[in-house]
Formats: C-alpha cells, structure tokens, sequence
C-alpha cells in the first residue's frame, strides 16, 4: 500500500490552514550538519546549527524540546536499511559522520507533527465530568499532552503537592508513560502506576469524536487508556492525574558496590531473601542505579530494614587488594517533598546519553522470593548480568502495596502481572551510534537471550511495555495478559477502520505495514 504520511505539498498546506498552522514539519536532529542530504529531507529546524546539535547531541532536555531526535537514537533512522542522520555519540564534533560521501536521511522521524500542548491545572476537589454525587473529589493535576516529568514536579513542588511520576525529567506524562503498560515510579509501590492515578483523558478519536473518558463516561475507552498502550486508541490531548495532597517526604540510600563475582552474589542473594519484605515496608527505587527511598519509615527504622545491606558493605572487598568494607559504599539522607529526591535520582543515575540501545525487561513474582525458589531466582539474575555484560538492572518499580481495587477510578489495563510482582528486571545493551544492521540485531538477540533466564523462571508472566523487548516472544500475554481480550474489544470499538496501528500495540496489523518497514 502506499504510505498514508505522503502528502502533497499543497495537500499539506492546505490542511495546515485549517489548523491555523499548528502542523510543523520535522527533520532530522543533525540535518544541519550534512552538505549531502536525500530528496524529501527539508531544511534543518531553526535554532538547530550544527554547532549548536553538537554542544547539545548528549542533552536530553534540548532533545526533548524538538520533534527530530530520540534519546535511543536508533529510532531516529531506518533500521532495516540503516539510513539516518547521526552524528558520533561519542564525539559529535568527528566530521567523518557527517561529511561528504555521509548523506544525511529523512530515517524514521516522522515529516509531519504537531506542536506541543502544555499547560498545567491544579484542582483540590476534581469529580470527573459526569460523575453523580458519589463520587467524592480528589486533588488533581490536569495537563496538556506535552507536559514533561520535570514541570509537573515542579508545579506540583510549589503548591506543596506530590505528582507520582517517572525518573526522567524529559518524559511526557499523559503519553506513553501511563498508557503503554504502566508507568512506575520511585514511589510506585505505595502510590501506585501511572495507569493507577489517571483519573480522566480527553481524547480523539479515531471517528474524529473528542471524547472524556473517566469512571464514568466512556468507561471501556477510559480502562483501556490506562495501561492498553499509546497511539492505539486516539490521540490523547489532556489528562488529569489523581496527585498526593501534602508533600511525601522519604528517607533515602544510595551505594555504590564494586561488581566482583563474590559482591554480586552475596548482594543478589540478599536482594533476594529481603526484597518482598522490603517492599512490604514501603521501599522503591533502582537497585542498578543504587537508590532505594522510603516514604512510609523513619531514618531509624529504615536503618534497621535495610542492615542486611549494610552490614554486608562492612565486610565487601573491591577485589582489587583492598581491605573489609572497601567493596561497598552506603550513604543516608532524608527528604522532606519529593523534588529533591527526583533531583538525587537523576544526578545519581547518570540518566543515559542517547545511544543505539536494545532493551528488555520481566516483572518478578513474590512467589519466586520464597525459600523454595529463591537460589533458583539468584542464578537467573546473576545470568541475566553476565549474559549482557553487566547491563543488567533490578527495579523496585512495582505496585506491590497499592491496592487499585479500592480507587474510585477502579483497576487499570496494565498486566495483572504488575500486582504481584516484587521486581521489574531489565537489560540495557548498546551498540555503537554507525553499527552495522548485523550489529543492531546481534544487539537485540544479546538482551532477548539474557532476559531468557528470567523468562524461563516467569511463564505466562508480564514484561513492562515501556522498557520491553522490541521483539517480545509473546508481547500479548506479556504486555496484558488476560486483559488482552477485552482491549481488543475495545480497539475495534473505537477504531473499526484500524486507522491507528503500531509495533506490538493492541490490535497490531503485523510486519507488512508501512509502520513496520523500517524494523528488523
């Protein structure tokens, strides 16, 4: 078929018009850089010289501003043919990627957008459009489709209220956070996904309709919008997210630990035996990343749950000739709102530069932690980092103690498998910024194959969506699991035309479709 994204010009403009110009026109991040570039490429997007693209190439912040780059940037080209227009992410000034016979290519950044809708309400007492008398009000943020993690954070911060959001300033809240799969958080284990705390969208769609869906209009739309995955459904314009209403304060640890084989076992196996009552005492956070927060305990009682950790840091060697206690660092401090906490996370992550990278992810069970499973589990994680050389990242990410049953906007299209999943695991491997297309696949089989040992230990289990195996075995059972079902229902409901499809979404139309041209 043809691409239904080629225009013409005077199509274009006057669809264009009849938006007051709200459609925009999008290169490629470095176009400004090439003298050579393909027929349809258009001029390089002001403000983005190629002095400019390469002092920033690494900033996600001014990434996030444009619609051109990526932070996994090898979606910014075409993998099938590997035609794009990078630069050298590891030194953006080499002239060789960008000067002649480099051509740079249109990839598969998409022409056409439109530009950001941003705006940020507060409501101390929201009650959803069409909500009876029953339905009590809650403290909400309402927010256009082009919010980012940081404003929200921010807004929320200054109005002494706390927004449950992801771990990266540049994420857009109303997209794909919440609605492919989840959405998690540091603070998800008492508070809950993303999908959870949504509590209404405005939405078009496919029909040309601009509907609320909420607990109490469109309520199949509104379920399967909360976890059943973007661009499925409609094209989402606002949401409004149920918000804490005081500020959360928590008491936070952070390590570092020298990754020798005897360190990685002995924490494993401590991560292991403790980690369901870990959460069961309001911990979340990143295990890789080494910053765990609490908002339920006091400094005192934390430090008394977390003295495995501790005393074991006592006794760590760096395996490099030093003594007890050189192989682990621990460092405590309290918080008294959730900003600086965000603040912590982010500069203590080293949050990626934008890299070619192949991820894959699995939620584990609380049945795995117990004595019966628990060595089992240890072997498979310790697997799962050898196998992709030490990229491998374990996440107290999951809503363990949230019960969404009990929320007046009701259960949420996530997998089921979140509710009862201790951990979110994940692999991360990258691939140099002009691999080859080998490469590129040799880079996906990599992190499939050291997720394996967690997939054989989880059948029939859930992987998270957002953070997902491009080429997930059985993405529905993974992504939805029962849910599946009744999402299909509700894709063919509202899109009957199938006008909206994308890779592994609900309803997805397979690998013969423009939107899959450029896949491996």
């Amino acid at each position: 078929g043809t691409d239904p994204l080629a225009l013409s010009q005077s199509d274009w403009n006057a669809f264009n018009a009849t938006v007051e110009g709200q459609l925009g026109r999008g290169a490629p991040f470095a176009r400004g850089c090439f003298d050579n570039v393909d027929l349809g490429v258009g001029p390089a997007v002001p403000g983005t010289e190629c002095s400019t693209v390469q002092a920033k190439y690494a900033d996600n912040a001014f990434r996030a501003q444009l619609y051109g780059p990526r932070q996994v940037t090898q979606w910014e080209i075409c993998q099938k043919t590997n035609e794009g227009c990078l630069l050298d992410s590891n030194n953006p000034s080499n002239s060789s990627s960008y000067s002649p016979p480099a051509v740079c290519h249109q990839g598969s950044v998409s022409p056409y957008y439109t530009q950001n809708i941003k705006y940020i309400n507060y409501s101390a007492s929201f009650v959803p459009e069409g909500c009876k008398a029953k339905y009590h009000g809650v403290p909400v943020l309402t927010y256009g489709a082009g919010q980012d993690m940081d404003s929200l954070f921010l807004f929320a911060e200054q109005r002494n209220v706390t927004f449950i959001g992801a771990s990266w300033r540049t994420v857009g809240a109303a997209g794909g956070w919440a609605q492919e799969g989840g959405g998690h958080s540091v603070l998800t284990n008492i508070y809950g996904l993303g999908a959870d705390r949504a509590v209404q969208f405005k939405v078009v769609t496919p029909d040309g309709h601009y509907r609320t869906a909420n607990a109490c209009k469109n309520t199949d739309l509104f379920w399967a919008l909360r976890g059943g995955g973007g661009g499925t459904f409609g094209v989402v314009l606002e949401a409004t997210s149920e918000v804490v209403p005081k500020p959360v304060s928590t008491v936070s640890f952070s390590w570092s630990l020298a990754p020798t084989p005897e360190n990685l076992r002995s924490f494993m196996t401590i991560l292991v035996e403790n980690s369901v009552r870990w959460s069961q005492e309001g911990w979340g956070g990143y295990v890789y990343t080494g910053i765990i927060a609490n908002p339920l305990l006091n400094a005192s009682q934390a430090a008394q749950s977390l003295k495995p950790i501790t005393d074991f840091f006592k006794d760590a060697t760096n395996g490099a000739g030093g003594g007890a206690g050189s192989g682990g660092q621990g460092q405590w401090a309290e918080y008294s709102s959730f900003l600086p906490l965000f603040t912590a996370i982010v500069s203590g992550s080293g949050i990626p530069n934008p890299k070619n990278r192949a991820i894959a992810s699995r939620l584990i069970p609380k049945s795995l932690f117990g004595a019966a499973n628990a060595s089992d589990l240890v072997d498979a994680a310790l697997e799962t980092i050898t196998r992709s050389s030490g990229a491998a990242s374990f996440y107290f990410a999951t809503p363990f103690s949230y019960d969404v049953k009990n929320t007046q906007q009701g259960e949420s299209s996530a997998t089921p498998a979140w509710r009862d999943a201790v951990w979110h695991a994940l692999v991360d491997v990258e691939w140099p910024w002009d691999g080859s297309v080998s490469e590129a696949k040799a880079t996906y089989e990599k992190a499939s194959y050291a997720m394996d040992p967690l997939r054989k230990l989880t059948p029939g289990g859930g992987a998270y969506q957002n953070e997902a195996d491009v080429y997930e075995p059985d993405f529905t059972q993974s992504f939805w699991g029962s849910n599946y079902a009744k999402l299909l229902q509700v894709k063919n409901k509202y899109d009957p035309d199938g006008l909206l499809d994308c890779w592994h979404c609900v309803g997805w139309k397979g690998k013969k479709t423009p939107i899959a041209s450029c896949y491996l």
